[in-house]
């Protein structure tokens, strides 16, 4: 039903295989379809029923259904937007994949590709990834009783390395941004581990794409899907997913895709205008889509234009107000990547673009209880701005020590690195002093470890935020 092929020199491969690089040319492996009826056919035979992922199981290439692991993932809600329709006279559905078991649409990817990895037999994986993949991952690997790397760079949410610790992740950060977890990962690939990284495996891509077969399969193709881009792969898997439907006669049109990126940091963007970045380095609070050399840059593009799309850009404060708006108004507190959908619709609107009588796809792809960000959500209203400077710091120590215990240096490199070294011992007494912390001697250094105190302190203000 698939091929597993090189587009540039058209060798093709086996599925047995765990390198998706082509050995002739070196380029990217991408997957085929080759048999349109099976499509067609498991489809059709789906529609009016709720779905879950492996429903599609026919539809993956080469897993073993004994191997497969799951989590409950796919399924995910199609619904009507009450509040944001409202307030932007628009017809709005989101498509909330925070409701998946680690709360982001990459446990569609990591569960497809880890039963992949099952039936070849490999029991250690590795995946570059700035934050949700790698939770993905981590928790997918401990339901198989397998082993996962995860590389992350330095600037990474906190609450995404917390969910990798707790699921048995073992990390290693490489690097400012995923760019450069990436180029590591690709080494680790060498030593017979199975690459979990998306922009390195097409078999990820056949997961993420499925989330186009429910929507289709939930309410019809919309007019318009508007969707959070960093290295490109969740819009070429929409579009992937499209063009099968297409092919096989399913749909007669496609939905107008819409990329958005942050301003301080869009290649995509920039590629596809033909300009130059007004801003240096890529230095977005949106982590989801921090990607300075996206790999999928050339059918992100494709796939737009192919659509009569675009590639659309917001700033940050934007996207910080769209976070608690969309909270306020839907009930749903996603992460800034995902907020970036909301902080668009006034430009798109504003350009013509969107109209009142379009049928309008929002893809909410992660949650926001996953981000550092959350902190910064909280203590911006006008409740607790007086707080901001000191508590923000304090919980954000909290948050790296409830990965594991540390020691100074390391809390100030990871914390507060663009402070005086001083500073952190001054936060580490005041929060030991109130029971948040404890502090251990162990050789010449002074461990800290958060208690159950200062874990119920970081709990109730996740709660609260909900409510903000």
């Amino acid at each position: 039903m698939f091929t597993l092929i090189c587009p540039t020199c058209q060798t093709q491969y086996s599925f047995t295989t765990s390198k998706f690089e082509c050995k002739k040319c070196g380029t990217r492996l991408e997957i085929h379809l080759s048999d349109y009826d099976k499509l067609y056919e498991e489809i059709a035979k789906l529609r009016g029923k709720p779905v879950k992922l492996w429903d599609f199981v026919s539809l993956f290439p080469y897993v073993n259904p004994k191997k497969i692991v799951t989590l409950g993932e796919g399924g995910t809600p199609l619904v009507k937007s009450t509040g944001l329709s409202e307030r932007y006279k628009l017809n709005l559905l989101i498509k909330d994949e925070t409701k998946n078991p680690t709360n982001s649409f990459r446990d569609r990817a990591a569960s497809v590709a880890i039963s992949h990895s099952l039936t070849l037999g490999i029991k250690n994986v590795v995946c570059a990834t700035n934050g949700n993949m790698g939770a993905s991952v981590a928790a997918y690997a401990s339901k198989a009783k397998i082993n996962s790397t995860i590389i992350v760079p330095r600037n990474v949410d906190l609450g995404k390395l917390a969910q990798i610790s707790a699921f048995g992740g073992r990390v290693i950060t490489v690097g400012e941004t995923v760019d450069d977890a990436i180029e590591y990962a690709k080494k680790l690939e060498k030593k017979n581990m199975y690459p979990l990284t998306p922009e390195l495996n097409p078999i990820t891509i056949e997961g993420q794409k499925t989330i186009i077969y429910e929507i289709f399969l939930q309410r019809g193709i919309p007019d318009f899907i508007v969707l959070p881009v960093g290295s490109g792969s969740t819009l070429y898997s929409l579009w992937k997913g499209l063009q099968e439907l297409k092919d096989v006669g399913l749909i007669d049109a496609y939905p107008r895709l819409i990329g958005v990126q942050s301003e301080l940091c869009a290649p995509i963007y920039w590629k596809l205008e033909d300009s130059s970045p007004q801003f240096g380095e890529c230095n977005t609070k949106a982590l989801g889509i921090l990607v300075k050399n996206p790999y999928f840059v050339n059918e992100a593009i494709d796939a737009v234009k192919q659509t009569n799309g675009t590639i659309t850009i917001v700033s940050d404060n934007d996207i910080n107000e769209a976070e608690r708006l969309t909270a306020k108004e839907e009930g749903l507190f996603v992460e800034p990547a995902s907020a970036a959908v909301v902080a668009a619709l006034p430009r798109l609107i504003k350009q013509g673009v969107l109209d009142k009588s379009d049928s309008v796809v929002l893809l909410f792809t992660g949650s926001g209880l996953k981000a550092s960000y959350i902190l910064d959500t909280l203590l911006s209203t006008e409740h607790f701005s007086f707080l901001r400077p000191r508590v923000s710091t304090k919980i954000k120590i909290l948050r790296f020590l409830s990965l594991a215990p540390s020691y100074g240096y390391e809390i100030w490199k990871s914390v507060l690195p663009n402070f005086k070294f001083q500073a952190i011992y001054q936060h580490l007494s005041e929060l030991e002093a109130r029971g948040l912390i404890i502090s251990e001697k162990k050789g010449r250094r002074k461990y800290y470890s958060i208690t159950k105190k200062g874990l119920q302190l970081l709990s109730a203000i996740e709660e609260i935020a909900l409510l903000l």
